[in-house]
């Protein structure tokens, strides 16, 4: 089951190329448990806003990031772009249950 973690203890890392402004983690939760694909180490899904929109940030060790609300284009992406995809797969999880984890947990917009 996710649980909410402090977010002040993990850094998203990533800047907001229209704004010029460094962006911060808003909320942090451990996914680890709902990720049945992940045999080691803790699965963390981070979100931060930009002015583009809200972001999901999935830190599994390696570290990337998708749009919340550009979710849909993700769910259509051709196989060999299909970052998201490919994501849920090391995770033990479908494009569906992916999306569903993360729209549970992101803030408001």
């Amino acid at each position: 089951m996710a649980k909410e973690v402090p977010s002040k203890k993990h850094k998203i890392g990533l800047f907001d190329s229209a704004t010029d402004e460094s962006l911060s983690t808003l909320k942090a939760v451990d996914i680890t448990e709902d990720c049945p694909g992940v045999k080691k180490g803790e699965v963390l899904l981070l979100f931060t806003k930009a002015q583009r929109g809200r972001i999901a940030q999935i830190n599994d060790g390696s570290k990337i990031h998708f749009f919340v609300e550009e979710l849909d284009k993700e769910m259509k992406a051709a196989p060999r772009d299909d970052t998201f995809g490919s994501t849920a797969k090391r995770l033990g999880l479908n494009k569906t249950q992916l999306r569903s984890i993360i729209e549970q947990h992101a803030p408001a917009a």
